[in-house]
């Protein structure tokens, strides 16, 4: 789909959770390692890295929001509604937040194919606690018009501990 350049967290706390019992229903993730998952921490995470194996990412590397920088009224959830190719419309859910001058951002300038950013997306062992979720997007550092596109992949992974 390209790069995202809207501030975002892939899962809430009601869609996190939910994706953990489709994996099981689908059969990916045995039941039986997630019959105790509200005794033992579990996670989403996501891990990005170019794909590029020549060039380091020179447009729209990929920006994180510090986590401990974000208050709890700082986030809202919004609907995501995909139509492309499809009879019946899907539609899922995000985390966004709003601005704040408290919040301290990070991106990653020209990430080689051999590094790789790690990062929670849904993170339940964390569950009485806020915030939970690593807000990121891809940001626009005026790279100009010469600057090769991104190539890039993310891969969400479930952790179970």
């Amino acid at each position: 789909h390209g790069a995202v350049q809207r501030v975002h967290a892939d899962y809430t706390s009601d869609n996190g959770p939910m994706k953990l019992r489709e994996l099981v229903d689908a059969g990916v993730v045995p039941a039986e390692s997630v019959a105790d998952a509200d005794k033992r921490g579990w996670s989403i995470v996501n891990v990005w890295r170019s794909i590029d194996v020549v060039n380091p990412v020179q447009s729209l590397p990929l920006a994180v929001l510090d986590a401990s920088t974000v208050k709890t009224d700082d986030t809202f959830t919004y609907a995501l509604v995909m139509e492309e190719g499809r009879e019946q419309p899907l539609v899922g859910f995000n985390n966004g937040v709003s601005y704040s001058d408290a919040h301290e951002w990070y991106y990653f300038s020209k990430m080689t194919h051999d590094e790789a950013l790690l990062f929670y997306t849904y993170d339940d062992s964390f569950a009485s606690s806020d915030p939970r979720f690593v807000f990121h997007t891809a940001i626009d550092t005026g790279a100009g018009p010469d600057a090769l596109p991104r190539r890039s992949i993310e891969c969400r992974c479930l952790v179970l501990f």
